[in-house]
């Protein structure tokens, strides 16, 4: 067996323990079942280093490596491959290791593999070791975003493992960050046990108000906390070029509810208010004074749970989110700040409160999934999404069954008839981020196949259409997909016969695109059309797909709905991306989600990293701004209102991403460039001004 080691982006050190040579093993101590020899090749490269080091005089459950990566920079890593005996890994269940690192780093795990590829991240708490656990079964089917008790995972795709064929491993630092990254990982192993992952030097690193008191903590007193709640301001006094009522510009024919116009003579889109006036939606999301997480399991990281809550596990809950100890600090913290002003009324002097500061700070839309005793009040415009359909969504239902226009009909209309005639209502969203769209998810065209009792009758209409699209001739089928089927009836009775899309020839890739957008479309046009006979006034603002670029037959599908929207985490928007939606859906287009982060705190710096909270404005800056110069784009909403928990919230995202942070305390060197665009923001949509474009040189992202 040989492990070969080399570093990228790195130089190598090995250290002059002559015990330290070929032959030697990494290995995870008493959880592992199997030993990979090690053998240690050096290479040189500008950037960061990587350490060898052994424990107990060269003991083989000894062997540490420590990655290092300067604070502006991203990679740098190192890269482990396997020949021989070493490649073939399907008698175990699980990669076994331990992790620290100096803070909430996040990083990258490439595996190269008989197949092609498959990436996913981690993500550790500062300054804690952590046993990290991969299981086996999390590389063939992209796993939901995880809670770990240590570390967040997320991510996998897009090629399903071959455990028989493992070519090489890739560890890398994969954001920038404020300080010089290290991170130590050792006792690598393969389990063929079951092994849980785990926080191996458990200390409080949580205080009564939440924050992370850890490594990497930058926490307030309780004076500072209380001085600063009393000197903000309490009222909107308006905001430059924005009418007070919705936030929009000047008027046009009033239609009573929101609804999208394009302007004649220069082809830029635009959403109305009630009153007829353009109207840029600059939104935040998740607005809502609650920001919980899971503690059970990890109850020694908080200094106090008292105002923690026990909920029994429920068996039909996904594993990976079911937990029976949960946190909310921001909500304790906002009960402590209102409570003797406002006495049992708390949630409405927090909604007066926080009205005023979306305002002042030039938002004019309260976004998804936020408080609907918020919204209810007509103090901005919102959206809503309907989460009825959110089962439908995630997972495609049998579309072409009798009477699935009246099972989408006995969902939505119990959810939309409330909120019909309310003017503040800009429209709703139908599901969003649909998971089988994700790299590494299996392909719903499979499911056809392999799940008949599910799928009766679109997988007939599948069939129907396969046989015309390939004019009945069977022969050329087999070529396209590099099967060997018989007969059409084998599609229904040897479902092991068409191989895995993700695996498969690209002809197969697009016939199964092309199928799945006629059933995103007649999935849409349903949907729609049932929530436009509950409710006729309000839009339908699009399914929220996780990217922008989505396969052709998707965008397309999405012909019923008023605007198509999105979410995006990169850096620049992707104008090109839109333009070939516009010209695909002749929809205009709104941004569900976007943001930027800093590793600072105690969390991590999100999905698209900077170095500081000034940088997280100006970063903020460049997207809004780019984005809202193009002439399809009608609106913008940001991802979230309030810092997700230190600890990480149900999936462990603990991502630096809000307009304030867990004491209910604004990020004002953020929020200053955030109010600049806003105060533009019309301007730059008419092109009386220009974009601002960001002048530093872009942290990478992914």
């Amino acid at each position: 067996m040989d492990l070969k080691v080399r570093a990228i982006f790195s130089n190598v050190r090995a250290p002059s323990n002559s015990a330290f040579r070929e032959g030697q093993g990494i290995r995870g101590g008493e959880t592992t079942a199997m030993n990979l020899p090690l053998n240690l090749l050096q290479d040189h490269a500008p950037a960061g280093d990587v350490t060898f080091e052994t424990r107990d005089g060269g003991a083989p459950a000894g062997t540490l490596l420590t990655l290092r990566s300067p604070a502006g920079a991203a990679g740098g890593g190192v890269r482990l491959t396997f020949e021989g005996a070493a490649s073939d890994w399907t008698a175990a269940r699980a990669l076994t290791f331990t992790l620290r690192a100096n803070g909430a780093h996040r990083l990258r795990v490439h595996i190269e593999h008989g197949h092609g590829t498959w990436t996913f991240f981690l993500v550790p708490r500062p300054g804690l070791s952590h046993r990290v656990v991969v299981r086996f079964d999390d590389l063939l089917q992209r796993p939901p975003n995880t809670s770990h008790p240590g570390y967040l995972s997320f991510g996998g795709g897009p090629h399903p493992v071959d455990l028989a064929d493992m070519r090489a491993l890739t560890l890398t630092f994969n954001q920038v960050s404020p300080i010089n990254k290290e991170m130590t990982l050792g006792d690598f192993g393969l389990s063929d046990t079951p092994v849980e992952p785990a926080i191996l030097d458990p200390r409080v690193v949580v205080n009564e108000w939440g924050q992370w008191t850890g490594e990497r903590a930058a926490r307030r007193t309780e004076a500072e906390i209380r001085s600063a709640w009393a000197m903000e301001p309490t009222t909107f006094a308006g905001f430059p070029n924005q009418t007070d009522e919705t936030g929009a510009s000047t008027g046009g024919p009033a239609t009573g509810f929101f609804r999208v116009a394009q302007d004649a003579a220069t082809g830029r889109w635009w959403l109305a208010d009630p009153d007829g006036r353009p109207f840029f939606s600059i939104g935040c999301d998740c607005v809502r004074p609650v920001s919980e997480g899971p503690v059970g399991e990890r109850e020694a990281l908080f200094a106090d749970l008292s105002d923690a809550a026990w909920r029994g596990r429920d068996a039909a809950t996904a594993k990976p989110w079911s937990n029976s100890h949960w946190a909310d600090f921001y909500g304790r913290n906002l009960r402590e700040r209102y409570k003797a002003a406002t006495a049992d009324d708390w949630h409405a002097a927090w909604s007066r409160q926080t009205a005023a500061r979306l305002r002042s700070w030039g938002f004019n839309t309260v976004g998804n999934w936020s408080d609907p005793d918020l919204t209810c009040r007509g103090l901005l415009p919102y959206t809503t999404n309907i989460s009825s359909l959110a089962p439908l969504c995630a997972r495609l239902p049998d579309v072409y069954a009798p009477d699935f226009a009246a099972r989408v009909r006995a969902l939505v209309e119990p959810e939309v008839t409330p909120y019909a005639g309310d003017k503040m209502l800009v429209g709703y969203f139908v599901g969003n981020e649909p998971h089988w769209t994700f790299g590494g998810v299996g392909h719903p065209f499979n499911d056809l196949w392999t799940r008949p009792d599910e799928y009766p009758h679109t997988r007939e209409t599948a069939l129907a259409w396969l046989r015309r699209t390939y004019a009945d001739d069977l022969t050329r089928l087999n070529a396209a997909w590099n099967t060997a089927l018989t007969a059409w009836d084998e599609l229904r009775t040897r479902p092991d016969a068409l191989p895995d899309v993700r695996l498969g020839t690209d002809a197969l890739k697009h016939d199964a695109d092309a199928f799945l957008g006629e059933v995103l479309g007649h999935f849409y046009d349903t949907c729609c059309r049932e929530i436009r006979a509950c409710d006729p006034d309000h839009l339908l603002l699009g399914g929220r797909f996780y990217t922008a670029r989505m396969a052709e037959p998707y965008v397309r599908a999405c012909r019923a709905f008023d605007v198509y929207s999105f979410n995006c985490y990169q850096w620049d928007p992707p104008l090109a991306d839109i333009d070939r939606i516009t010209e695909l859906s002749g929809r205009p287009v709104l941004v569900g989600e976007f943001h930027y982060g800093v590793e600072d705190r105690g969390l991590t710096a999100s999905l698209v990293a900077v170095q500081s909270q000034q940088e997280r404005g100006l970063a903020y800056r460049h997207f809004v701004e780019q984005a809202a110069a193009h002439p399809s784009v009608v609106g913008l909403h940001w991802f979230q209102w309030v810092d997700q928990p230190c600890t990480g919230r149900f999936d462990g995202e603990c991502y630096n991403i809000g307009l304030v942070d867990v004491t209910d305390i604004p990020y004002d060197d953020f929020l200053v460039p955030v109010k600049e665009t806003h105060a533009r923001l019309y301007d730059v949509c008419r092109g009386a001004l220009p974009p601002y474009a960001y002048p530093n040189e872009r942290p990478a992202a992914w």
